[in-house]
């Protein structure tokens, strides 16, 4: 039975983009599913998880993602659940500038130094967090409507983006982690508990 603000949720990344299969940095640019990503969601989720709340970022490939696995859920947009913005490194692959000294210093900051013309991480992981506390604080007040089991029945989910499931980990997780920590493929999901302060990581679909 759940109890006061304690509830499962499921963090689903959006499915696969022609970016993403060609390992290109995407983040503000809106492109939409492949075919392929398409197919491989259709295939990875047969029957849409139980959830009563469904939210996403505005992105294309999320709503995209959202549609395909929750077809006849209501679905509400959340605009600071979007991707990180990465400015210099936007559309590139690592391969491209890996003669780039802007993307080598990057690097050797362990991916923490802001990034040429795009959104400094810890910027983008509070806009992540206040975001997300904001809509836990809406589901707080509301219960499951029956008894649920927490590995299969989730008050919610959410289909992001990779980075924004990095922001919220690093920000929420317990045990706490660091932002590279969490990482997951395209059209999978993170299994969590909310604690009414905490993510507790329980397991990767």
């Amino acid at each position: 039975m759940v109890k006061e603000n304690s509830f499962s949720l499921i963090l689903i990344r959006h499915g696969r983009t022609a970016w993403n299969t060609e390992r290109r940095y995407l983040g503000r640019t809106d492109l939409p599913l492949t075919e392929e990503g398409m197919r491989e969601l259709k295939d990875k989720w047969p029957s849409p998880p139980q959830c009563r709340y469904l939210y996403a970022s505005p992105a294309r490939r999320c709503l995209q993602t959202a549609a395909i696995i929750f077809p006849e859920r209501e679905l509400t947009v959340v605009n600071d659940l979007r991707e990180i913005d990465f400015g210099y490194f936007e559309g590139k692959t690592a391969q491209e500038m890996s003669d780039d000294p802007i993307y080598s210093d990057w690097l050797s900051s362990g991916g923490l130094a802001p990034i040429a013309d795009g959104e400094p991480l810890d910027f983008f992981i509070e806009r992540c967090a206040n975001s997300f506390r904001r809509v836990m604080k809406q589901l707080a007040n509301k219960p499951p409507e029956r008894e649920a089991n927490p590995a299969t029945d989730f008050l919610a989910a959410f289909v992001v983006h990779g980075g924004t499931i990095m922001a919220l980990m690093s920000k929420f997780a317990n045990p706490p982690r660091s932002y590279f920590s969490t990482r997951l493929d395209c059209g999978e999901a993170l299994i969590c508990h909310w604690d009414g302060q905490h993510l507790i990581d329980t397991g990767i679909k």
